[in-house]
């Protein structure tokens, strides 16, 4: 499997990182205290892929996890590659851009050729659903894009409030929404300008935003709740904060049912069958 990693690897121009293989038994959710990010199996609802402070863990309706990624090393700036087959991204370290893996991160490969010039470590990360060659990624308090799978990147601008989360949009590649401690913002030029993304919640910290298949973007408001919109310009609540034990952080769909998946600043897991009104605990 390594071979075929790293042929892969110099066939897209990319570097590969050898990892020393592990194994692990299984351990319980409540185990790992510091999640960085999550996604939904492509068939099964009742799985989770978690990125973690521990490495890359599958997780069960059972309060179970498996660790699948090589060692417990941090999968941090945590983004999986939309129609990709399986390929996750995470942030390499200080100037190192990002890297990729095609196989549950037992293996991970370098993008591109890193230089003192390239950003990282990025905190947060998304790719674009409507050109998996655009990335957005927020490194200290600038917002950077690449435009060719993550060898070059761009920075764009300065952030207009402290980035906690980014999501491109589903329908256009230069769309894209920001997270911040003073409100979600939204992009219209790859995050060269910005503008306040929900007219009547300005200046309100958003620690979530997470565009969905469906063409829609959800946001995490701080003191009013997860709220949603269909094109980008009218929000509604989907459910209030005190639905919520806590902050949403991360987020996540189905591709089987449709059904969500969120993560708490707790780090608890957390599912909704009914598009975001109610929530239960995953793990039952």
């Amino acid at each position: 499997m390594l071979r075929m990693v790293v042929a892969a690897g110099m066939a897209l121009g990319l570097v590969s990182v050898s990892l020393q293989m592990a194994s692990a038994e299984p351990i319980r959710l409540t185990r790992i205290t510091h999640i960085y990010g999550i996604s939904a199996d492509a068939t099964d609802p009742a799985k989770v892929y978690l990125a973690t402070e521990r490495g890359y863990y599958v997780a069960g309706i059972n309060g179970m996890a498996d660790l699948l990624s090589a060692d417990e090393s941090p999968v941090l700036g945590f983004a999986p590659a939309p129609k990709s087959g399986g390929a996750i991204y995470s942030t390499g370290a200080e100037h190192q851009g990002i890297r990729v893996s095609i196989d549950n991160a037992k293996t991970w490969i370098a993008v591109g050729k890193p230089t003192a010039a390239t950003p990282g470590p990025f905190l947060a990360l998304d790719v674009s659903p409507a050109n998996p060659k655009y990335l957005y990624g927020t490194a200290g308090m600038e917002v950077f894009r690449t435009q060719d799978g993550g060898v070059t990147w761009q920075g764009q601008s300065p952030a207009p409030g402290t980035p906690i989360d980014v999501a491109a949009s589903v329908k256009d590649a230069n769309t894209v929404f920001l997270a911040t401690a003073k409100g979600l913002f939204g992009s219209k030029d790859g995050g060269k300008t910005w503008a306040d993304a929900i007219s009547t919640e300005i200046g309100k910290a958003t620690t979530m935003v997470a565009a969905t298949p469906d063409g829609s973007t959800y946001a995490f408001v701080a003191g009013v709740g997860l709220m949603k919109s269909a094109d980008g310009v009218k929000w509604d609540t989907v459910a209030p904060a005190n639905a919520f034990d806590g902050a949403l952080l991360h987020f996540a769909v189905s591709s089987a049912n449709g059904q969500l998946y969120a993560v708490t600043q707790f780090m608890k897991i957390i599912a909704s069958t009914d598009g975001g009104k109610t929530w239960a605990a995953f793990a039952r």
